[in-house]
């Protein structure tokens, strides 16, 4: 592989993403994991870095899962 597959999972809950890191811990080698606890971090978060895929929680206080996913296009953060 080329370059690692990079995806962005985004939820509010820190123990969900502590858990979703131990399960993807043997994978490491070949994805490169990156952790957002908001809509708005992981909108800074996909301005800068190119991610191959974007895991979300549906349900998060401040901005929900598809209105962060509506402003990431929006913006031309997320390919279509």
């Amino acid at each position: 592989m080329d370059k690692n597959f990079r995806i962005l999972f985004v939820d509010d809950e820190q123990p969900v993403l502590n858990g979703i890191r131990r399960i993807f811990q043997a994978r490491r080698s070949d994805w490169e994991l990156v952790f957002a606890q908001s809509g708005e971090e992981a909108i800074q978060k996909a301005s800068v870095i190119e991610f191959d895929l974007i895991v979300t929680d549906g349900k998060m206080p401040g901005m929900s899962g598809s209105e962060m996913l509506k402003e990431m296009k929006t913006k031309g953060i997320t390919r279509e």
